[in-house]
């Protein structure tokens, strides 16, 4: 009778320590997502800065455009505006970056939020 008291109490341990374990898997896991989506916050913050950026360079090339109206003027106004051109496509190119690293964050996050809805399920059970 002991020996099958020992066994049923170890057999209960084994299981308390295995759940225990599966717990703290799924709290990883839980982390994990939580970080994904704080920085897919952070970089569609950052888009969004170069995205505005990006049209204020806009408006001063149309501003720049506009106020041509000397030859004097000419030769600075139009290395301003190659400048402008190039800080445009530089961001123009991050930008593009940014929101290809979005798209596959946003794949990620579609995986990782299976994986929180099955870890709720399991921590429901």
């Amino acid at each position: 009778v002991q020996k099958v008291r020992d066994s049923l109490c170890d057999e209960e341990k084994k299981r308390k320590e295995e759940e225990e374990h599966r717990q703290a898997q799924l709290r990883l896991r839980l982390e994990k997502e939580r970080k994904v989506v704080a920085k897919r916050i952070t970089m569609e913050k950052e888009v969004e800065s170069i995205a505005n950026k990006l049209q204020a360079i806009i408006a001063d090339m149309k501003y720049l455009e506009q106020s041509l109206d000397g030859a004097e003027t000419l030769e600075q106004m139009a290395s301003e505006t190659r400048k402008s051109v190039s800080q445009a496509g530089d961001i123009e190119r991050a930008l593009s970056s940014r929101k290809s690293a979005l798209q596959g964050l946003g794949e990620s996050k579609k995986v990782e939020k299976k994986l929180v809805e099955e870890h709720e399920s399991a921590m429901g059970k």
